[in-house]
């Protein structure tokens, strides 16, 4: 947990807390009648735990699983339901915020990234303050497929073109 809050830091889970409870007191209303969802403010010990979740999720390689599927006992027993209900992860997946969503307009006019710049400033900084890389240390890339939307397009005219296919013929 240390290590983890040397990259996370409390002002970093503090800002998601703030400006996630700003956004479910705008739309408290919206859920007052649903019986399934407890409309509550977050707190910065529920917040890490989702994020202890979602890094558990990843570590397990079950990250390509529904999020249904992390509560059915089928597929992940009582891992996942004996840290948080399955409607607190929906709820708090479908509130969380990064920054003030009443100036993040004017802000996206500069910066495509504004929803996120803050957090992710503060998270590179962290990074290259608390790793150092030695001399082992080897980087490359991954290009993933990806359906969703994106506003901007990467063209990189050094990476050679590694889909093909090789016939052996004996």
């Amino acid at each position: 947990m240390d290590a983890f809050k040397l990259y996370i830091s409390t002002s970093m889970t503090d800002q998601i807390v703030t400006y996630t409870n700003v956004e479910i007191k705008l739309k408290r209303e919206k859920y007052a009648n649903d019986n399934k969802t407890t409309v509550k403010p977050t707190s910065t010990n529920e917040f890490q735990t989702l994020l202890g979740l979602l890094c558990m999720s990843a570590a397990m390689k079950n990250n390509h699983l529904n999020s249904k599927e992390y509560f059915d006992y089928t597929f992940s027993g009582t891992l996942y339901i004996s840290v948080m209900n399955r409607n607190c992860l929906y709820f708090l997946l479908n509130f969380l915020r990064f920054d003030d969503k009443s100036t993040r307009s004017a802000r996206k006019l500069l910066d495509k990234l504004a929803p996120t710049r803050d957090i992710w400033n503060q998270f590179i900084k962290a990074c290259r303050i608390n790793y150092i890389p030695g001399s082992y240390v080897t980087t490359d890339e991954e290009l993933l497929g990806f359906r969703g939307r994106c506003p901007f397009r990467m063209y990189l005219p050094s990476k050679p073109n590694k889909y093909g296919m090789k016939i052996i013929v004996l």
